[in-house]
């Protein structure tokens, strides 16, 4: 189990589009105080106040299927890991809804998951 603030903040997928801040807060309050919520399309970071709040939640939701979507909730990465790709001109976009981005050119040692993390 992680210890500290890297207990606290989890990384919440398969969030629907539709989804505000303020439906997310709801949801997750549930289980305890959230301090700071991040929302991206399809995804969100949250921040509870208390280890324990976090696992109940992660432990209920992993895997769960809700409107539709399957949630997948794990401890977010350090900022150091989720940074490590940015300095890549190659892996770093601005996601937009209307286009698509094709990246190609990268080692085969960069698996699917580094590359969608870095997206």
């Amino acid at each position: 189990m992680r210890v500290g603030a890297l207990s606290r903040e989890l990384y919440i997928a398969g969030i629907p589009s539709e989804a505000r801040i303020d439906d997310i807060k709801k949801f997750l309050e549930v289980y305890g105080p959230v301090s700071s919520i991040r929302l991206k399309p399809g995804f969100a970071f949250a921040h509870f106040e208390k280890d324990k709040d976090a696992a109940d939640f992660m432990a209920d939701f992993h895997g769960r299927e809700v409107l539709g979507a399957t949630l997948v909730v794990q401890y977010a990465l350090p900022n150091t890991e989720k940074n490590q790709y940015q300095s890549s001109p190659s892996l770093y976009f601005t996601r937009s809804p209307d286009h698509r981005v094709i990246v190609t050119g990268l080692s085969k040692l960069v698996g699917w998951q580094v590359s969608r993390r870095s997206f």
